[in-house]
């Protein structure tokens, strides 16, 4: 499953799938959730755009509301074992106060997680 959301780091973990060596075996969910802050349809052609040629299977989905829950939600209900998705790098003060929709996933999600960073968008926990 790829979380698209339409920012650098979300290009960036597609980016990552599209080179795995098994990704044409794949089903790719491609899932956006609009919680007001992204153009799901943007978002959306963004990713199909990049995984395309790498033959895999693609799935469309969307939903609203508060991104991890929706997202796990998605991941259960359709026995993901992967979920890819971008990280703004957040940290310290920022990510208290906002939350990290992508530490959340990993600490809750019984899937593995990929996070990826586009390199620009600031400090990352290791």
């Amino acid at each position: 499953m790829v979380c698209a959301d339409g920012s650098p780091s979300s290009i960036a973990t597609t980016r990552a799938v599209t080179s795995l060596p098994w990704v044409s075996d794949l089903v790719v969910h491609v899932v956006t959730v609009n919680d007001g802050r992204v153009d799901p349809n943007e978002a959306q052609a963004t990713a199909f755009t990049m995984l395309e040629p790498t033959g895999a299977e693609l799935v469309a989905s969307r939903a609203s509301g508060e991104p991890a829950s929706r997202l796990i939600d998605y991941a259960d209900a359709h026995k993901i074992d992967l979920i890819a998705m971008g990280t703004r790098g957040l940290s310290g003060l920022k990510r208290w106060a906002i939350g990290s929709t992508a530490s959340a996933i990993a600490h809750t999600s019984e899937a593995s997680v990929l996070v990826a960073c586009d390199g620009a968008t600031g400090a990352v926990d290791r």
